[in-house]
Parts: C-alpha cells; sequence; structure tokens
C-alpha cells in the first residue's frame, strides 16, 4: 500500500463518515433533554442522575463530542423546519416588543386614559402587549395593560446583531479535523513525490 493511500485511510478515520456520527440511547436522551432548554448540565442530570457539580462539568463535555453536536444541528434544523422559525422571524418578533411605544397602544390625559380597540392595533403593537386584564370594584372598572420587557428585547436584539460584544466562535471539531488531515495528506503527498524523485534519480545513476 503507498503512502498516499495509507494517508487517506487515516484521514477517512479520523473525520469519519455519517455512519460514524451514530450515537448511544442515553447520548439520544441527553440530545432531546438538553433541546427542552438548552441546559447542558440539566440534560446530563436527567439522563445520568447524578450531582450537579458532576452534571455541570459532564453536560459542557457532552457538547463537545462531534456525533452529539451533529445530533443537536440536526434536531434543530429540523425543529425549525416543522415550526417554520428561523433567525429573521425571532430577530423581527424581538424589535416588536424593543421599539414599542406605549402610546400606539393607549393615551391619556387629565380626564383619564382611553384604550385602543384591539382591531385598531397594528399587528407589532399588538404583539408588544403581554397582558391586558380588567378588575372590577365599587368605584368602576382597573384597567391594566403590560407590555413585554422592552429592555430584554433590546438586550437579546443587541446581542443578535452583535452590538455590545462580538460571540466567541465556536469552532466544530469535525471541521478542524478536516483542515488538519488536510495539511497532513499535503505533507505527506510531497514527501511522496520527494521520495519518488529521488528513486529516479537512483535509477538514473
Amino acid at each position: 500500500m503507498t503512502k498516499g493511500r495509507v494517508a487517506q485511510k487515516t484521514i477517512d478515520k479520523v473525520i469519519g463518515s455519517e455512519d460514524s456520527y451514530h450515537i448511544t440511547p442515553r447520548h439520544q436522551r441527553f440530545v432531546d433533554e438538553y433541546l427542552i432548554d438548552l441546559n447542558s448540565s440539566r440534560a446530563y442530570k436527567a439522563v445520568y442522575n447524578c450531582s450537579d457539580r458532576t452534571a455541570s462539568s459532564q453536560g459542557w463535555q457532552f457538547l463537545r463530542k462531534p456525533a452529539i453536536r451533529k445530533a443537536i444541528q440536526r434536531a434543530m434544523k429540523e425543529r425549525q423546519q416543522r415550526c417554520h422559525v428561523d433567525q429573521d422571524r425571532v430577530i423581527k418578533e424581538l424589535a416588536k416588543i424593543a421599539f414599542a411605544n406605549i402610546r400606539d397602544v393607549m393615551s391619556w390625559n387629565q380626564h383619564g386614559i382611553t384604550l385602543k380597540d384591539s382591531d385598531q392595533l397594528q399587528e407589532p403593537d399588538a404583539a408588544a402587549i403581554a397582558e391586558v386584564s380588567v378588575v372590577f370594584n365599587e368605584h368602576g372598572a382597573n384597567v391594566k395593560v403590560k407590555m413585554y420587557d422592552k429592555r430584554a428585547a433590546l438586550v437579546d436584539l443587541g446581542n443578535h446583531l452583535g452590538i455590545f460584544e462580538r460571540k466567541t466562535e465556536i469552532k466544530d471539531p469535525v471541521q478542524e479535523a478536516q483542515k488538519i488531515c488536510k495539511i497532513v495528506q499535503e505533507m505527506i503527498s510531497t514527501t511522496v513525490a520527494t521520495d519518488e524523485e529521488k528513486s529516479d534519480a537512483s535509477k538514473d545513476n
């Protein structure tokens, strides 16, 4: 077997195929639990019934396993397709809350407060309302309008857009392995070519 074939076989072993991403039933349970709230510690503890300390360290380690990472990415993509939810839609919903103006929902003066009828509200304004309640007492009706947390929405939106700080890039270990193996293959190919040139030179002599 030539050095080139040995190199390719080594690369295939390191990188692996789709079949190499097969995970155990317990690993799949971890993936299912993780997708509930994206909490690796809780997910690990739910599967292995261990201490909080162990769950915290091992849960993070599980997220670094290529097979589990692939399973999570695949499941999240499938869920995204089922729910028809993407990043653009999430950002648009956050923007509705972040830039909502209470005066688009109600008006007030010295005589009291007037709410807009629900059918008169624009869709973005209605989306920013968390709750409308009416409590009746001896003085009449007490109307309460609660908007979603504007500050929290602004922070989430800023994080999505990278306004406050750049997110740390999490490198895919499989992609990194591919890069390393490519470099190794190029080095081996160069070595093989050099050996062949030396061999030809020896024959000529």
